[in-house]
């Protein structure tokens, strides 16, 4: 789910690698596959993929963090539901296309 304007975290490793755009710019990410998108208040899913969709961002930081995890099994240990540090990355959406299908 992308919204143009808005900052999403993810681990690093889930991300398209950055494009350089030149001194002092950052890093460009553009993510082609993608599930469901708002555009004006209005929700958009694909199946699975939303076809001719192509998301611009803007990679903020890179840093090190815990990844939540949904295993039950971590949960019933009294373990607090989290994966050991793993490289994430914070991106900004700055423009979502679509080709006319």
């Amino acid at each position: 789910m992308v919204e143009e304007g808005e900052a999403y975290v993810q681990p690093s490793a889930l991300c398209p690698p950055p494009q350089e755009r030149g001194s002092g710019a950052k890093p460009k990410l553009h993510f082609s596959k993608v599930v469901a998108m708002r555009d004006n208040g209005r929700f958009s899913w694909g199946r699975p993929y939303m076809p001719g969709v192509l998301v611009e961002a803007e990679l903020l930081e890179e840093f090190c963090g815990p990844i939540p995890s949904l295993d039950s099994t971590a949960a019933e240990a009294g373990d607090a539901g989290v994966t050991p540090n793993a490289m994430m990355s914070k991106w900004l959406v700055t423009r979502i296309t679509q080709q006319p299908s």
